[in-house]
């Protein structure tokens, strides 16, 4: 899959994730698109159910991308989803492509909490 500009497609489905824009969420997508979130055991799978999910989740999200790696038909995302204007969680999420659109992602959420106080000695 030489040439597909996983960052750009990643970043375009984000933010027509924050603009609720599920047209174009559509258009990235294959019509048998999976969404795993392996920390809650949900499983999605087609573009039909996403849509529906999309359209009628009970919160507002908002992602802001930190970085994307990728080589070939995989990809890293890095950031972080807000609830509702609720504190950013950081989230990871691997996505895989198949031609020229994303066929999966898996997600990893976390929320943010101090370090320990201790000290590292070498």
């Amino acid at each position: 899959m030489a040439g597909l500009d996983f960052d750009s497609l990643i970043r375009t489905h984000l933010e027509a994730a924050n603009r609720n824009d599920f047209d174009t969420m559509d258009e990235l997508l294959t019509e048998e698109y999976t969404l795993e979130l392996p920390q809650s055991g949900e499983r999605i799978k087609g573009k039909a159910k996403i849509r529906d999910l999309h359209v009628n989740y009970p919160a507002k999200v908002h992602f802001v991308t930190r970085r994307v790696v990728g080589q070939g038909d995989l990809a890293v995302w890095e950031g972080t989803i807000t609830y509702n204007d609720g504190p950013p969680m950081n989230r990871v999420a691997i996505f895989e492509f198949r031609n020229g659109k994303i066929a999966r992602e898996t997600d990893y959420f976390g929320e943010a909490f101090p370090a320990p106080d201790w000290t590292c000695t070498l």
